[in-house]
């Protein structure tokens, strides 16, 4: 789903995910949690110094908890369609 996207974009689905999840109450087990009561300005810098695989596997989490919780699997079924 979101693995087409170029680097830049990513960046901005993880720093829009690092202000709210769009399920309004978060998994326990969701990496960008502990950072949502910082201030926006933190929130972004620590986004725009994670690495490229660290994006990817916050998105990746994203992608299945979303999976989970409205469908009921985690399984993503094809990470290459839009």
């Amino acid at each position: 789903m979101l693995h087409n996207l170029s680097p830049e974009n990513k960046v901005i689905w993880v720093k829009a995910l690092m202000i709210e999840c769009p399920l309004y109450s978060a998994a326990p087990d969701c990496p960008l949690e502990k950072y949502r009561s910082k201030p926006i300005p933190d929130k972004f810098h620590i986004v725009d110094h994670m690495s490229e695989e660290t994006i990817d596997m916050v998105i990746d989490h994203h992608e299945r908890c979303l999976n989970l919780r409205e469908h009921g699997t985690p399984q993503i079924k094809d990470k290459g369609a839009c």
